[in-house]
């Protein structure tokens, strides 16, 4: 709430003369979050969630801890 507050307070800070290029800016920036999040959004409802598992590629065995 705090964050959203300074951030409407830069957004419309008329004491500063090129006060529309921060209020543009956060006008591009909430728009590319909303665009962004329906766009992962149906991604996710489309092809599942991701595999986080483990990355290794191959089926070795881990090292014994005198090995290493």
């Amino acid at each position: 709430m705090f964050l959203t507050a300074v951030t409407l307070y830069i957004m419309f800070d008329f004491s500063n003369p090129h006060w529309y290029y921060s209020l543009i800016a956060g006008v591009v920036l909430v728009v590319g979050t909303i665009i962004g999040y329906g766009v992962s959004e149906r991604h996710v409802a489309k092809n599942g969630l991701p595999d986080l598992g483990p990355t290794a590629t191959h089926e070795e065995e881990p090292l014994d801890q005198q090995q290493r």
